[in-house]
């Protein structure tokens, strides 16, 4: 899926220099836009039955928030687990794990939704009432905080289920 932006100047308007209002205006209109349109993109992913956002803060620098990030968010076993309804919070951390980032398990916390599953590292006994969360929402929020410094990144993703297999087991070239 792709969606594009084009401006080749056809219209005759003035150019929006950054330091206007305007461009101010028009950067953050497109900024919503762009974010919903990944949202729906995602979400009508094949086989897709939850939108996962993953949202890494605490991270000592953007790269090191995004390489976090983006490693959950490609994690098959936490797309699964996250389709199955299981928190396991465990796939999370192991795909922090090999993520490449400096990691101190004792340093992370881990919520699903509102419900913190971990804590230094370690369960906070919450699995039920996270796996009540995975059962009942449709857009799951999954938020890890590193605890090393001030920097963010957020991911959006979906699970992975029996369907995407099935489409592109039978897809043909």
């Amino acid at each position: 899926d792709t969606a594009l932006i084009m401006a080749n100047g056809m219209m005759g308007n003035s150019e929006i220099r950054e330091d206007s209002t305007s461009y101010k205006i028009f950067k953050n209109a497109l900024d919503d836009i762009t974010y919903e349109l990944s949202r729906l993109i995602v979400k009508d992913g094949e086989g897709a039955t939850k939108l996962i956002t993953i949202e890494v803060k605490g991270a000592a620098d953007e790269k090191e928030a995004e390489n976090a990030a983006f490693s959950v968010a490609n994690s098959n076993l936490v797309k699964t687990a996250i389709y199955g309804n299981d928190a396991n919070w465990g796939r999370i951390m192991a795909a922090l794990g090999y993520s490449g980032i400096k990691l101190k398990e004792e340093n992370v916390a881990i919520h699903l939704g509102n419900i913190k599953v971990a804590n230094k590292g370690i369960s906070t006994g919450k699995d039920a009432d996270a796996n009540n969360y995975l059962k009942n929402n449709i857009e799951i929020s999954i938020l890890i905080n590193l605890n090393k410094g001030d920097a963010s990144a957020k991911v959006l993703t979906c699970d992975l289920t029996e369907e995407y297999v099935r489409v592109n087991a039978e897809y043909r070239t």
